[in-house]
């Protein structure tokens, strides 16, 4: 209706001569509709078929049934190849960019023919994205397209490392391992393909920061052009600083987007990507790995204050929210993971975002309350016996029933096993679990504080207290 003058538009619809016309169209694809549905019960496989299917087709691109159709004709070796399969989805796609279908049967036809030119499809995606960035089908099939070209063996058909099997085709794999020595492929050609990409994905977040499929894309990118530039090295260090050099990059185009756009959620959802990608190899030291990464986390602190505090003046909204949030992530887990103390800073921020932002305040409520129950450090230990074996009901929490968590452990031969409880038989004592029932038996039951498992842990006099030891390292982390 943009455009358009509403009463002549309203006077052309109610017009007897419009009314014909659609009624004619509608009873000629009707018509297609009942012709093609007849030849599929006969399982007719010819030319015709094929043609009435893809004027039905042109007209009503989302008929997934008879795509269905088609692809059986083809299969059967009755009619149909590359170029005219090509054709009719684009037709399709021309009328319904965003054709689930169509799309889908373009990836079957690439791969049902051997002669599908990689380099012309590829182009295709190109075209179809200018006219829309965040065409999510689209950006879809260029995925599978590039994973065809870098991952697929063309003689053998055999995946490599770099891709993942799913249900239709293979997609580039977001992985973070090394990739096997032992594959053959093309390690220059590949990163080649994987850098232009990734600045294909820069080149459209540029054009609209708020282009999630991009983000996406470039997040799958990301690790697999690290695996490729880090094949020879010999040191973790070096391939982490290395890693931790890039986002630093990446960071700097986020806090570019979100001071342009503040409320849109796809930078936000980069960023937690980038802060997750650069966690380090978890050890008990302050590794200069760790330090690395509290001061990466901690440089990006003042640019979200500096955001807060204009967004702010209109109340926990848009920006203010999505920044808050990213703020108190930052500093809970500069303050769990690197212990600096910023837990305070972190209430705050999270009580702002419980007091003003009312669609989310059961999520902030659900986190203070995991973060006190988290932090009271109290452990309730049951033990029952059967068998020789101890049963421990570990529950962790201040003691008040909504802030307990509630795991089992059986204890056999020095190993705790976590068990599935399914319901409690009060009358007769018995505890369900999935693996059968268990007669409760309390000995030794207790509360222990923090100050109490640490001596405990020192003390590991009987292997039963070991393993309750251990179990209550288990769910407390």
């Amino acid at each position: 209706m943009h455009g358009r003058n509403r009463a002549e538009y309203n006077a052309k619809v109610s017009s007897p001569d419009f009314t014909r016309a659609l009624t004619k169209k509608v009873s000629n694809y009707a018509a297609l509709v009942n012709a093609c549905s007849s030849r599929k019960k006969k399982k007719v496989y010819d030319m015709e078929t094929l043609g009435l299917i893809g004027t039905v087709l042109t007209i009503n691109p989302d008929y997934a049934t008879f795509w269905n159709y088609r692809r059986e004709i083809v299969t059967a070796g009755g009619a149909g190849d590359w170029v005219s399969e090509s054709e009719i989805t684009n037709k399709c796609l021309t009328k319904n960019p965003k054709s689930y279908p169509s799309w889908f049967h373009r990836k079957w036809s690439f791969l049902h023919f051997p002669t599908s030119p990689i380099s012309s499809e590829i182009t295709l995606t190109t075209t179809f994205l200018k006219l829309d960035s965040r065409n999510f089908h689209c950006w879809n099939y260029r995925r599978f397209l590039i994973s065809q070209q870098i991952g697929v063996d063309s003689a053998t058909g055999e995946i490599k490392d770099l891709l993942i099997k799913s249900g239709f085709g293979c997609q580039l794999l977001n992985q973070r391992t090394k990739i096997n020595k032992n594959v053959e492929f093309n390690q220059e050609s590949c990163l080649s393909i994987l850098l232009s990409e990734f600045e294909y994905t820069l080149e459209l977040i540029k054009t609209n920061f708020s282009n999630y499929s991009a983000y996406h894309y470039r997040s799958h990118l990301l690790p697999l052009i690290h695996l490729l530039q880090t094949l020879d090295s010999e040191s973790e260090s070096e391939g982490y600083f290395r890693k931790l050099a890039v986002v630093k990059k990446e960071l700097e185009l986020v806090q570019q987007a979100i001071f342009t756009e503040p409320s849109d959620q796809s930078s936000w959802w980069y960023q937690q990507f980038l802060f997750k990608y650069i966690v380090p190899p978890k050890n008990d030291k302050m590794s200069e790995e760790k330090k690395r990464y509290a001061e990466t986390l901690q440089e990006e602190t003042e640019p979200l204050r500096e955001l807060i505090a204009e967004e702010m003046k209109e109340g926990v909204s848009g920006g203010a929210k999505w920044a808050l949030n990213s703020l108190w992530g930052i500093l809970e887990t500069l303050d769990e993971m690197v212990g600096m103390g910023l837990g305070e800073d972190a209430d705050q921020v999270l009580e702002v975002l419980l007091m003003g932002d009312e669609g989310g305040r059961e999520r902030y409520g659900g986190l203070k309350r995991e973060k006190e129950a988290r932090n009271t450090k109290v452990l309730f230990v049951y033990q029952a016996r059967e068998g020789g074996d101890v049963y421990l009901e570990i529950k962790r929490g201040s003691g008040e029933p909504k802030h307990k968590f509630v795991s089992w452990f059986k204890i056999s031969d020095g190993k705790a096993t976590r068990l599935t409880f399914k319901s409690w038989d009060k009358e007769n004592g018995v505890r369900i679990f999935e693996t059968g029932a268990l007669q409760v038996d309390a000995e030794g039951a207790g509360w222990i504080d923090a100050q109490g498992l640490t001596e405990l842990v020192k003390r590991k006099k009987t292997d039963v207290e070991r393993d309750v030891v251990n179990a209550c390292l288990n769910v407390w982390g």
